[in-house]
C-alpha cells in the first residue's frame, strides 16, 4: 500500500508517508538491506488521478536509488491486464514489487492467483507487505513493518519472482508484532558531519535538549558519542516516542534519556536549564510558526550562552543553494503551502529578536547547512 495520505481532497502524501517512502528505499535496495529481500526487477504503481498519486510518490526514492522507472500505466481497477502481464513470460524468475490503492489489493492479488488472499486491507495500516511466492517456497506471506519505516528482518523462505508456469501462491496472515523502532536513510549519511560540528560548538557537559527527534536514531548515536552530556530526545509523535524508546532500551548508551512529549508551539515546555538545544531537519517541514516556538521555548529552556543549533536547508539572500534544493522547496509548498525551505536570514533575524546571537554557520554535505546560536546572558 502507498504511504500515510493527508486529509480528504488532497493528494499527496502526509509526512510520514514521505519518510515511509524514503524508508522503503532503504528496504529493498539489496546493496543495504543485508540480504533481506533480493533484487527488485521492476516497480508498478496505479497510475496517478486528480484524487491520488501515492502510489507513484511512494515509489519515487526507491526507483532513484535502483535506477528502475515505475511502470504506471495501469489504472487502480486495471487488475486482469497487470496480472497477465506479471504472469507472462516476460517476468519469469524476476522480482516485482508493486504500490497500489488498499481497496484494490485483495482483487489485484487474486488476479495474480493468490489461493486464500484475505478480503480486505485494513483501513488503517500502512505498514504491511504482502508477498507472493511463487513456486512451493516456504515464505512469509503477510509482513508488518513498523510506521513510518520498515523494519529490516529476514523472511523464511526465498522471493522467487512471477514465474508463468509455478504454482499459484497463498497469503496467510502471520500476525508477527511489528518493531517499533523507525528508520530515516537520511540519519546514516548526516549523523558524522553533524557529530563533528556537535563536538566542536557544545558545551563539555551539561543537559542537551534535542526537538524534534524523530526516530531517535540521531539521539542514540550521538549520546554514545558524547557521553559527558546528558541527551533528552522528545517528540510529540507517540510513534516517534515509541521508536525512541525502543532504541534506548536496545543497549543504547545510559546518558539517553526517556523521549518527552514536547510540542515546539506549546506555550511553555517541560524542560528547563538546558545547556543546548538541538533541531535537526524541522523548521522547512512545519509552519513557520514552529520556527518561532523553536526559538521561543529554546529562549527559556536554556541557560545564559546556551547554544542552539539548526540544521537542515536553506536559502541565502532568497536564493537556493542548489537545484535540488529548489525542487525540494517546491515539493514542499505543493504538500503545505506553509512549509518550505527557509531563508538563512530569516532565521537569524528571527532568532535575534528572541535573544540569541547567530555564531556560525557551517556549510554541509549534500546543501545543508548547520546554524549555531548563542543565547544571551
Amino acid at each position: 500500500r502507498h504511504g500515510e495520505k493527508p486529509g480528504e481532497g488532497d493528494a499527496h502524501l502526509a509526512p510520514k508517508g514521505y519518510q515511509r517512502a524514503g524508508a522503503l528505499a532503504a528496504l529493498f535496495d539489496a546493496k543495504r538491506n543485508g540480504g533481506a529481500y533480493p533484487a527488485i526487477d521492476a516497480l508498478f504503481a496505479a497510475a496517478s488521478t486528480r484524487e491520488s498519486h501515492r502510489p507513484v510518490t511512494t515509489l519515487k526514492p526507491l526507483a532513484g536509488e535502483l535506477g528502475v522507472a515505475v511502470d504506471d500505466s495501469y489504472t487502480e481497477k486495471d487488475h486482469a491486464r497487470l496480472a497477465a502481464a506479471l504472469l507472462g513470460r516476460s517476468y519469469d524468475g524476476k522480482v516485482a514489487l508493486i504500490c497500489w490503492h488498499h481497496g484494490q489489493i485483495p482483487a489485484l492479488a487474486s488476479a495474480l492467483k493468490a489461493t486464500d488472499a484475505p478480503s480486505k486491507w485494513p483501513d488503517e495500516r500502512f505498514d504491511l507487505i504482502w508477498r507472493l511466492d511463487y513456486g512451493g517456497a516456504a515464505g512469509r506471506t503477510e509482513i508488518p513493518h513498523p510506521a513510518p519505516a520498515p523494519a529490516l528482518r529476514r523472511q523464511g523462505g526465498r522471493l522467487s519472482g512471477l514465474p508463468r508456469t509455478r504454482a499459484p501462491p497463498s497469503l496467510p496472515c502471520m500476525g508477527e508484532r511489528p518493531d517499533p523502532r523507525l528508520h530515516a536513510p537520511a540519519v546514516a549519511r548526516n549523523r558524522e558531519p553533524i557529530l563533528a560540528v556537535l563536538r566542536r560548538v557544545l558545551p563539555s557537559t551539561g543537559l542537551v535538549l534535542e526537538v524534534a527527534s524523530g526516530s531517535g536514531e540521531h539521539a542514540a548515536f550521538f549520546a554514545a558519542a558524547l557521553p559527558q552530556l546528558t541527551w533528552q530526545p522528545s517528540d510529540p509523535d507517540p510513534r516517534a516516542r515509541a521508536s525512541i524508546a525502543a532504541f534506548r532500551g536496545a543497549g543504547a548508551a545510559p546518558n539517553l534519556l526517556p523521549p518527552l512529549d514536547l510540542d515546539v508551539i506549546a506555550a511553555a515546555w517541560p524542560v528547563t536549564g538546558a545547556a543546548a538545544v538541538v533541531c535537526i531537519n524541522m523548521i522547512h517541514i512545519a509552519p513557520w510558526s514552529a520556527c518561532e516556538g523553536l526559538v521561543a521555548g529554546a529562549a527559556h529552556a536554556l541557560l545564559p550562552g546556551g547554544v542552539l543549533y539548526l540544521y537542515g536547508p536553506y536559502k541565502e539572500e532568497g536564493r537556493h543553494t542548489a537545484p535540488s534544493n529548489a525542487a525540494f522547496d517546491a515539493d514542499l509548498r505543493a504538500r503545505d503551502p506553509r512549509w518550505g525551505v527557509r531563508d538563512l536570514g530569516a532565521v537569524a533575524a528571527l532568532a535575534r529578536r528572541g535573544g540569541f546571537a547567530h555564531e556560525e554557520t557551517v556549510t554541509m554535505p549534500a546543501n545543508n547547512r548547520s546554524l549555531v546560536f548563542r543565547r544571551g546572558d
